[in-house]
């Protein structure tokens, strides 16, 4: 590995450091305290709060309101990103054939040749 190799690897490190510290704040650490939280018997108003251990899953397990609404959040999940991903596709057909729209093949007619900086 040569010096400029490893200079623009430690620029690069030195840039994503910002996001990487970002994401941990936003994301990892709310999701431990969210199973810790899940772990316990809480009752914030009267400040009760005891270890429950598994028992909240073993309740959702028996729970038939639980795997309704289970059911019913895949389903939407599912159906939304099918709907989704066809939506998304005929988007992209429909800007590929107008930017070839002309029928030059030339590149500078397409979205590519347009927008291109380098």
């Amino acid at each position: 590995m040569t010096g400029r190799t490893r200079a623009a690897r430690r620029q690069a490190l030195l840039l994503l450091a910002p996001t990487l510290v970002a994401l941990t704040a936003l994301t990892v650490y709310p999701g431990c305290w969210v199973v810790w939280l899940s772990l316990q018997h809480r009752v914030p108003i009267f400040g009760v709060a005891r270890f429950a251990g598994l028992d909240n899953f073993a309740f959702l397990a028996v729970d038939p309101r639980f795997w309704s609404a289970a059911r019913t959040t895949a389903a939407f999940t599912a159906l939304s990103v099918a709907l989704e991903l066809l939506l998304g596709v005929a988007v992209a057909l429909a800007l590929a054939r107008q930017s070839g729209a002309d029928g030059s093949g030339s590149r500078s007619s397409s979205w590519h040749g347009r927008c291109r900086r380098w």
